[in-house]
């Protein structure tokens, strides 16, 4: 009597089954299915890596929202916007602390080339009470652009709002960030979003630098 047929190795290839075994450990936070494939990146990190309010926020694993380039690309599509509403007038930009200036001089590149002139860029911090004198004599009708990397209770937008005197002298007032995240507590409506992300309140969104310049934006689970 012969034994049971087996199945031969060569017909059960390797990768497969270690592509099984993986799917079997690993949780599902690390899964991505379907079309979020295309679109968004899963890696681990390590925790002291990232900082929020000087403080080590734990989690469990960063997903990459926005790569450099897809930052060029919403940067570029702000700029437009920004012109748009501006209607001719002359732009003036405040970016808050680091990560707002970064981003506020890649729109200001892409303004610039679309305006023709020189667009005014001041940084402010939110750190202090100071108030804050950027452009004591704008010209008439001009707009001011207030830029962020993100909003989320709208506290650092409503602080930096208060510290600014001569607000009275623009005929516009716009606020730009590249991500707003929601949960707005303060009054404060971003006018220029690049990308809208619902996160829930145990999540963080952080805007990496590499050079001085916004590289990625990532979503922080703790």
């Amino acid at each position: 009597r012969s034994a049971p047929e087996s199945i031969p190795a060569a017909k059960v290839p390797l990768i497969k089954i270690l592509f099984f075994t993986l799917l079997s450990i690993l949780p599902p936070e690390l899964i991505c299915i379907g079309n979020a494939r295309k679109n968004f990146t899963f890696h681990t990190q390590n925790k002291n890596e990232y900082f929020h309010n000087k403080e080590v926020i734990p989690y469990y694993f960063t997903m990459i929202l926005l790569d450099t380039d897809r930052i060029r690309r919403t940067t570029k599509r702000m700029a437009h916007q920004i012109a748009e509403e501006a209607h001719g007038s002359r732009i003036y930009m405040i970016g808050v602390n680091e990560r707002g200036l970064s981003l506020a001089q890649l729109l200001k590149t892409s303004i610039d080339k679309i305006d023709d002139r020189n667009t005014p860029l001041k940084r402010i911090s939110s750190f202090d009470d100071e108030p804050f004198d950027a452009f004591p004599s704008p010209e008439n009708d001009s707009v001011l652009v207030i830029v962020d990397d993100v909003i989320f209770g709208g506290g650092t937008m409503f602080k930096v709002l208060n510290k600014i005197r001569e607000l009275k002298r623009f005929q516009k007032i716009y606020t730009a960030v590249l991500v707003d995240r929601g949960h707005r507590k303060y009054p404060v409506q971003a006018t220029i979003v690049g990308m809208n992300i619902p996160t829930k309140l145990n999540e963080q969104v952080e805007m990496k630098l590499s050079k001085n310049e916004p590289s990625e934006v990532v979503l922080l689970e703790n």
